[in-house]
């Protein structure tokens, strides 16, 4: 099994990254900017507060309609509504989502609006998988955990809902993903081992 997921967040590169601001939405200026004002103090600096936590609440995603759930270290978005409609199937699908660099290692909180987006208006079943391999240049490495994530959260998900509400087997499945995790979704499809670790025939 791929290293543990967490391990990278005890390196210095992590610490490295988590300083510069990068992984925010914006540059680092836009922050500089951002704590200025809040310690001008005022009526401005109420306001920078809750522009921040709106902007935070908007990366991580905030759609009523649908639900996250922690799987095996992945993280897991459906729909909350999860009737069988009389005139559809209950599910239209199912995604695997990898992300990129560095990001990809949070993929709720970098891609959470996107993510949410595709469940609540395609009532798709999205499984984002973080990858510490991401961040490092052993890409086939990536492609595995990423694959064998992937597959455990899908039979975790099937247990704890039922086989007869969600089953991997029946759903047609979907590779979406962003910059370098183009590249592991491409290499999990193509090399043996990876497409055994995701349960791909």
């Amino acid at each position: 099994m791929a290293a543990d997921e967490d391990d990278w967040y005890d390196s210095e590169k992590w610490e490295s990254f988590r300083k510069s601001g990068a992984r925010v939405s914006g540059t680092r200026e836009r922050n500089d900017e951002k704590e200025r004002k809040s310690q001008s103090g005022g009526p401005q600096q109420g306001m920078s507060m809750d522009v921040s936590e709106r902007e935070k609440d908007q990366r991580q995603g905030t759609d009523p309609r649908v639900e996250w759930l922690r799987i095996a270290g992945c993280d897991v978005c459906l729909p909350k509504e999860r009737t069988k409609p009389i005139d559809g199937p209950r599910f239209t699908g199912l995604v695997h989502f990898t992300g990129g660099a560095f990001v990809g290692t949070l993929p709720r909180q970098a891609y959470g609006v996107l993510i949410e987006s595709l469940v609540a208006k395609g009532r798709l079943v999205v499984v984002a998988t973080p990858c510490s391999g991401l961040a490092g240049m052993d890409h086939y490495k990536a492609a595995y955990e990423s694959a064998f994530k992937f597959q455990t959260a899908c039979s975790v998900l099937r247990t704890d809902l039922g086989a007869d509400i969600f089953d991997a087997d029946e759903l047609p499945t979907i590779g979406v993903a962003h910059s370098l995790g183009c590249k592991v979704q491409v290499l999990m499809n193509s090399i043996q081992d990876t497409r055994d670790a995701a349960g791909i025939a």
